[in-house]
C-alpha cells in the first residue's frame, strides 16, 4: 500500500548545497568509501562504519565531492516530536488499551513468560526517561546514550526534561504493579537514546545526525529488535540508508506520520513515509481518524492517539498525537515477536497489517491495531493446518494457514443445506462453530490427509 517517492540526484543536490554555503551552519554527508578524513575541526564523525559525518564547512569536503565519493550532502536539518496536546487531568481508565484489545494478551495465560514481550529489545529514540518515574522496572531499562550536548547542564544523563520520551516509554512498558498506568508490553527491554532537548527558546529539537547515530548504535551495538521513532522530518534523504540497513538486519522501525492533518494534510514526514518503515497515524476513541492525524497515502496503519493516559514528568497525564499512537504498534509488535522470535521484519509487518480492523477513512492505511487478532494470526502461522481461534468478551477471530500447495475452504450448513462457502478467509462472521472447514489440494481437490485440528487460543 505504501508508495515510493524516494529518489535523489546527487549532482543536483550538491549544486543546491553550494547555493547554501554562505548561510548553512552545518552539513551532514555520507561517503561511499572508507579512507581517512582530512584533518579539520570542522568534521565530526557520526558513525564511521556507515560513513556518516558532519561538517561546518563545505571547503573541507570539496575534494570528496569533486571525486564523486559523497553519496549525499545537505544542510543539517532537525526532527520534531509529534506531541499534539497534553492535559494534566488525572485519569484512572486507559480506554486505549481496551480499544486495541491489549487485555487479551495478559488474560489468556497461554503465552507463559513471553506474554508481556520478554526478551524483545526496543530502542526508544526520543527525549530520554524521567529518573524519578516510579512506574518502570529499571532492571529492564538501559540508558544507553545522551547526544544532547547542548542541553541544560543541570539535566543528568538521559534524564527527560520534556516528558515526551517518558510518556512513550510508559505506553509500552509501564509495570503492572497496581499503581499508575499499565504498559502494553511491560517485560520488554528498553534502550533509551536521548536526542531531543529544549533549546534556549524552549523548543523541542534534535539534530538528524544525532538520531542517525542513535539508530546505528541501537542496531550494531545493542542488537535491538524494534526502534520507536515518535518524531519525523520533512528531509526525504537523511534516514533512508539507516531504514534500509535496519531492514537488512531484521530490525523493525515504527515511526509517527505527523500531526498536521487538520492544517496541511499533504505534508510528508520521514522516516514514516519510507516503504520499509511502518508509518502510524492516530485513531480517536470513537474509532475514526483523529483530526490531527496526517492525511496522505503514506499512513500504513492506525492506533489510539487521542487523550492517551501515561507517565509524564509531573506524574500521570493525558496526551494526544501520532507520537503516542506509534508506541502502541511498537508494543504490539513486541508481543508478536515474543510469541514467535523467528518472525522476519517482513513477516511481522504483514501480521500487523493483516490483523488490523478495517476502517473506511482513506487515510487509515490497512486499518487500526487489533492485538487480539494479531496474536491469533501469529499463533496460526506457527500451526499450519490447524484452525486457531480466539474469543473474548467482545470479539472472536479465526485463522487457518494450510500446508503449501493446499487451500482452506470453510463451509456452513443449515441442516443438510449448504448456505455459505468461503475460501482462504481469515475472519469468519457469526458463530465460527457453525462452519465445517476442509483443506484441499489446489486444482485437483485432493483432500489433505493430515490431522485437522481446531484449537482455541
Amino acid at each position: 500500500m505504501k508508495k515510493t517517492v524516494f529518489s535523489s540526484i546527487i549532482t543536483a543536490c550538491i549544486l543546491l548545497l553550494l547555493s547554501f554555503s554562505c548561510s548553512a551552519e552545518e552539513y551532514i554527508f555520507t561517503v561511499n568509501e572508507s579512507f581517512p578524513m582530512p584533518y579539520s575541526t570542522s568534521i565530526t564523525t557520526v558513525n564511521a562504519n556507515h560513513g556518516v559525518y558532519t561538517a561546518s564547512s563545505l571547503e573541507d569536503i570539496q575534494y570528496l565531492i569533486d571525486e564523486g565519493l559523497v553519496d549525499y550532502c545537505e544542510p543539517m536539518s532537525y526532527s520534531e516530536l509529534f506531541d499534539y496536546t497534553t492535559n494534566d487531568t488525572y485519569y484512572t481508565d486507559q480506554t486505549n488499551l481496551t480499544q486495541v484489545l491489549a487485555q487479551f494478551a495478559w488474560n489468556k495465560g497461554v503465552f507463559g513468560e513471553s506474554a508481556n514481550g520478554e526478551k524483545v529489545k526496543i530502542a526508544i529514540i526520543d527525549s530520554g526517561l524521567y529518573n524519578a518515574a516510579a512506574d518502570f522496572n529499571f532492571d529492564n531499562i538501559y540508558k544507553v546514550a545522551d547526544y544532547t550536548s547542548t542541553a541544560s547542564s543541570k539535566v543528568s544523563f538521559c534524564d527527560d526534561e520534556i516528558g515526551h520520551g517518558t510518556m512513550v516509554t510508559g505506553i509500552i512498558a509501564a509495570e503492572h504493579n497496581t499503581r499508575g498506568v499499565a504498559g502494553i508490553a511491560p517485560n520488554v527491554e528498553i534502550y533509551v537514546f536521548k536526542c531531543f532537548y529544549l533549546d534556549e527558546n524552549g523548543r523541542q529539537k534534535a539534530k538528524n545526525s544525532d538520531i542517525l547515530a542513535a539508530a546505528y548504535e541501537a542496531i550494531d551495538t545493542y542488537g535491538v529488535d524494534i526502534i520507536n521513532l515518535s518524531s519525523g522530518t520533512t528531509n526525504a534523504t537523511v534516514f533512508k540508508a539507516v531504514a534500509d540497513y535496519a531492514e537488512e538486519k531484521n530490525v523493525l522501525i515504527v515511526s509517527a506520520v505527523g500531526n498536521s492533518g487538520a492544517q496541511s494534510g499533504d505534508t510528508i514526514y520521514y522516516p514514516a513515509s519510507y516503504d520499509n518503515v511502518i508509518g502510524v497515524g492516530s485513531v480517536a476513541a470513537n474509532g475514526h481518524r483523529a483530526s490531527h492525524s496526517q492525511r496522505n497515502d503514506y499512513v500504513d496503519m492506525m492506533a489510539p492517539g487521542e487523550s492517551i493516559y501515561s507517565v509524564r514528568i509531573s506524574g500521570y497525564e493525558k496526551g494526544s498525537g501520532t507520537s503516542f499512537a506509534t508506541p502502541h504498534v511498537v508494543a504490539a509488535a513486541a508481543l508478536a515477536k515474543s510469541l514467535n522470535p523467528e518472525l522476519s521484519v517482513q513477516e511481522l509487518t504483514e501480521a500487523l497489517y493483516k490483523s488490523c480492523n478495517a476502517m473506511t477513512d482513506r487515510y487509515s492505511g490497512h486499518g487500526s491495531l487489533n492485538i487480539q487478532a494479531l496474536l491469533t494470526y501469529v499463533q496460526a502461522t506457527l500451526n499450519p493446518d490447524k484452525l486457531i481461534y480466539s474469543s473474548s468478551d467482545t470479539s472472536s477471530y479465526v485463522y487457518c494457514f494450510s500446508t503449501e500447495g493446499y487451500t482452506t475452504y470453510f463451509a456452513r450448513y443449515e441442516g443438510d443445506m449448504l448456505v455459505d462457502i468461503k475460501k482462504d478467509v481469515n475472519t469468519l462472521t457469526g458463530d465460527f462453530n457453525s462452519y465445517i472447514y476442509y483443506i484441499w489440494k489446489k486444482d485437483t481437490l485432493e483432500p489433505y490427509d493430515g490431522d485437522i485440528i481446531a484449537e482455541e487460543y
